[in-house]
């Protein structure tokens, strides 16, 4: 698959806020799928960390070419620049957590420190 042609999304343009600076963000998953049902269907990346909390309900989640049936308690964590996409049924509920390297730098004294969890790298 051409890698080129996959957009690119910051936290704020991803919520239509492209006017606005946010470095966290926690979201319904059901209230985002409801504005952004067709961005998170097609294979997208970000330039933040995400972590996918689901409560309710299955689908599959697509990372990097491998594809993941979804249930009730899974979270998943991704890293800038991961390729991704979600299909979730109707009943899907859960929790969307975005958040930027710099939203960590600004209260920690280890810029890198998220360079200690392997699942971040």
């Amino acid at each position: 698959m051409v890698e080129k042609n996959i957009p690119t999304y910051a936290i704020c343009n991803l919520l239509n806020q492209e006017n606005k600076k946010e470095d966290f963000v926690i979201l319904d998953l059901n209230k985002f799928l409801a504005f952004q049902a067709s961005l998170i269907s097609s294979s997208h990346r970000h330039h933040f960390y995400q972590l996918l909390f689901i409560t309710e309900g299955s689908g599959v989640h697509t990372i990097d070419f491998n594809t993941y049936n979804i249930e009730k308690g899974d979270l998943y964590i991704l890293s800038p620049g991961q390729i991704h996409k979600w299909l979730f049924d109707s009943s899907t509920k859960g929790y969307v957590i975005n958040f930027t390297a710099d939203f960590f730098a600004s209260f920690l004294f280890r810029n890198d420190y998220l360079n200690d969890f392997s699942f971040f790298i």
